[in-house]
């Protein structure tokens, strides 16, 4: 389905039509008929809509589940891999939290879900003060901890290494299964818009979670400090349906 990052990808598109297919649809306007006809499937949700009454009645009942990779932190900035590594943001980093956090305003968050790394913790603090969420609240979760890469931490990262088989590497299996288990946790909230600030890698896996994909590939897909809307999948075939 072409950009599988961009297939569940919507940004601030609470006044939909929303396109999934692509990156270049994410502010779309075109009908719900234009949209469909440019994806391979029904990807559009048209809430003045009568088409599509099923998919529209669950996806009003959903949860908004939003994800933000931290600002650009030190170890990026030299292009090192990080993983558990705890490396600090630079200020460009902050700066694009700011930015983020500015951006976010009008979304309703309610409840911020953290990383416990650094990186992540502060930018969700920074994007806490800008749309006067309160600090204090924000629940630090080690499953939304970024990928362990045991000692290839600290060295030049490499999109093209095959590392699934390494010793001290975790493997994409398990930081899916970790995916799966924060949508439990998520759809257990008392919440309706939920913020994640965490890492690429496990924000990739939790994408292909929500699409319900049995693997991911670890690749450079997320920007640094970007408000993302995941939006789930309509199938009910998925081994593992998400729950929200």
């Amino acid at each position: 389905m072409g950009n599988q990052l961009g297939a569940t990808r919507c940004h601030y598109a609470t006044d939909l039509p929303v396109c999934g297919c692509l990156l270049a649809f994410r502010h779309s306007r075109e009908s719900v008929a234009e949209c469909a006809s440019s994806c391979f499937g029904v990807w559009a949700i048209y809430l003045n809509s009568e088409l599509y009454k099923d998919t529209l009645e669950r996806a009003r009942k959903m949860k908004r589940l939003y994800f933000i990779r931290h600002g650009q932190s030190e170890l990026n900035k030299q292009k090192i891999l990080a993983g558990h590594t705890d490396t600090p943001l630079t200020a460009k980093g902050r700066s694009q939290a700011r930015a983020a956090g500015k951006n976010a305003h009008g979304l309703a968050i309610d409840c911020i879900v953290s990383s416990p790394l650094s990186r992540a913790h502060e930018t969700a603090h920074i994007v806490a003060q800008e749309i006067g969420f309160p600090a204090d609240t924000i629940i630090l979760n080690p499953l939304v901890i970024e990928r362990t890469y045991g000692e290839l931490e600290g060295t030049p990262w490499d999109t093209e290494s095959h590392i699934d088989d390494l010793d001290g590497v975790e493997t994409l299996a398990a930081v899916l299964a970790r995916a799966h288990e924060t949508l439990t946790f998520v759809s257990s909230l008392p919440y309706e818009n939920i913020l994640i600030a965490s890492h690429g890698t496990f924000g990739l896996a939790l994408q292909a979670a929500i699409q319900g994909e049995q693997t991911f590939q670890d690749v450079d897909g997320i920007p640094n400090a970007e408000v993302i809307r995941f939006i789930p999948t309509f199938s009910f075939e998925s081994e593992h349906p998400v729950a929200f």
